[in-house]
């Protein structure tokens, strides 16, 4: 029993240690220290393109014309790292390779090679490291677009597109207006030539953007269709829809409309201003209660509370019209009939008072009286 536990140990050790390995090398092939580009390359959003079991992110489109050459940069990890480069077509198969040793530049001559999308793979030991897309182009493909827009609005560009090579058909022709958080795109089907092709803003935030067209064809490679023809980049700047324009012009075309509409305003401001007068002058004639209050300041009858009020009152009048002052008058007018009235009932309070204490001696005297007729 001991025997056959050994053998299935060791078996169980190789087989994790089998896909231990599997696992660091594909981790390695998708985190490479590598880097690969190729001049002239047009930046694109970043999408994933699987090769030999493994898919890899690239964010940039190289384009060569047919018959030319193209130099490919390579960033290796060391000086002495060697690694090879090879040259994909659209069917996954090697047509074309370059050794290499350290960082450096491979050239590949394109002649013979069909308009199309290819796919450059640097590898070390086997092991994929990165990848970079190539078009050689049937299709001359250039843009014009404006430098800035509003969210909301429809950018439109200008595509104009023309057949280098009589073998290849065009699909459609895509317009992406794209950063590192977002990208739309826009497809047409018209035929070669000029053409405008709208893309709507509406769901993009402000920022920096880049724009370019491609040309499809219908051949699906490397996961979508093949590009048969790609423009140069160009850079548009989004910025926020001015939301603030609109109502501000609206408000000064309201105002300056017309000298009535300011007059409109000014007239209600005088009316109820000649209307505040009149309720102020309700208010005195309801103080008829503060007959307490003058006869608390009888002592000083020049009491600094209505006169600060009064001057409060002159402070409101001058800043609305001069007519208010006629009203303050009669407020003072006011008051005079208040102050006799009060120099009355204090009179006509002492005579109650007298009257009972006078009742009050005669009761007691009439009780002396008949007690004292009592005792005798």
């Amino acid at each position: 029993m001991e025997y056959r536990a050994v053998p299935a140990l060791v078996i169980t050790c190789l087989v994790a240690t089998s896909l231990l390995l599997g696992g660091v090398t594909h981790t390695a092939s998708a985190d490479s220290e590598y880097d690969i580009t190729i001049d002239g390359s047009v930046d694109t959003p970043t999408r994933e393109i699987a090769l030999e079991g493994a898919t890899y992110e690239v964010s940039a489109i190289g384009k060569a014309a047919i018959g030319s050459s193209v130099n490919v940069n390579v960033q290796a990890p060391a000086p002495d790292q060697e690694y090879h480069v090879y040259l994909y077509n659209s069917d996954r198969q090697i047509i074309d390779q370059n050794r290499g040793n350290g960082s450096g530049t491979a050239t590949f001559d394109l002649s013979g090679l069909s308009a199309g999308t290819y796919v450059f793979a640097v590898q070390e030991r086997g092991a994929t490291q990165v990848l970079h897309p190539l078009v050689i182009e049937g299709y001359d493909t250039s843009i014009q677009a404006p430098e800035s827009a509003s969210i909301g609005e429809n950018l439109t560009v200008e595509v104009t597109t023309q057949q280098l090579q009589s073998d290849v058909a065009k699909d459609s022709i895509d317009v992406v207006i794209a950063n590192d958080n977002q990208q739309i795109r826009s497809t047409s089907t018209g035929t070669s030539g000029t053409q405008d092709i709208s893309i709507n803003t509406e769901n993009l935030n402000t920022g920096s953007y880049e724009v370019y067209a491609n040309v499809r064809g219908q051949n699906v490679v490397f996961d979508q269709k093949e590009i048969l023809g790609i423009s140069n980049g160009h850079s548009v700047e989004l910025e926020a829809a001015e939301t603030s324009t609109p109502s501000s012009g609206d408000g000064s075309s309201g105002g300056g409309g017309g000298g009535g509409g300011s007059e409109a305003s000014a007239t209600p401001t005088a009316t109820e201003a000649v209307e505040t007068p009149e309720s102020t002058e309700t208010t005195p004639t309801d103080v008829s209660s503060p007959s307490h209050t003058e006869t608390d300041s009888a002592p000083s009858t020049d009491t600094n509370s209505p006169s600060n009020t009064a001057t409060d009152a002159n402070d409101e009048s001058d800043t609305t019209t001069s007519s208010v002052d006629t009203p303050h008058d009669e407020t003072t007018e006011a008051v005079t009939p208040n102050e006799v009235s009060t120099s009355t009932p204090d009179t006509n309070t002492s005579i109650p008072g007298f009257s009972f204490i006078t009742v009050g001696v005669l009761l007691v005297l009439t009780t002396i009286f008949l007690k004292s007729s009592r005792s005798r």
